[in-house]
């Protein structure tokens, strides 16, 4: 991993930017601070340069989202793991639709499940009907 995505990381699983996000309410205004987030261009422009990336990312993702000790708990990392799937959507629609997958069955998530929820609908819309 190199060390600019994994400073990224470390900003944005950092309790403190947690807390910034999570002032936001309604997914409209949640999804706005995603977009307009500097840490959050800069994780997007990374995975950009850098393809690779992507699937650590991924992979990472897949690894937070199993540090829940209690599913009937909200999840200690859904902002990371919506910021994850944010920044996939953005660079990866094959790793993004996957993760959103995953991510829309838990019950745990909040901004995470909103988000792959969305992502799978403009998926589909994008896609269209099969024929």
């Amino acid at each position: 991993m190199n060390t600019s995505l994994h400073d990224l990381m470390s900003k944005i699983e950092n309790i403190e930017f947690d807390a910034r996000m999570n002032i936001f309410s309604g997914t409209r205004i949640f999804m706005s601070a995603l977009q307009g987030n500097a840490t959050i261009q800069q994780l997007t422009d990374e995975l950009a340069k850098h393809p690779d990336a992507r699937q650590e990312i991924f992979d990472h993702l897949l690894k937070l989202l199993d540090q829940n000790d209690d599913l009937n708990y909200a999840h200690p990392y859904d902002v990371a793991l919506s910021t994850y799937l944010y920044a996939l959507d953005q660079t990866d629609v094959a790793l993004a639709s996957e993760a959103a997958k995953i991510l829309s069955q838990r019950k745990d998530l909040a901004w995470s499940r909103r988000l792959a929820h969305t992502i799978q609908e403009n998926h589909k819309v994008n896609i269209g009907p099969v024929e």
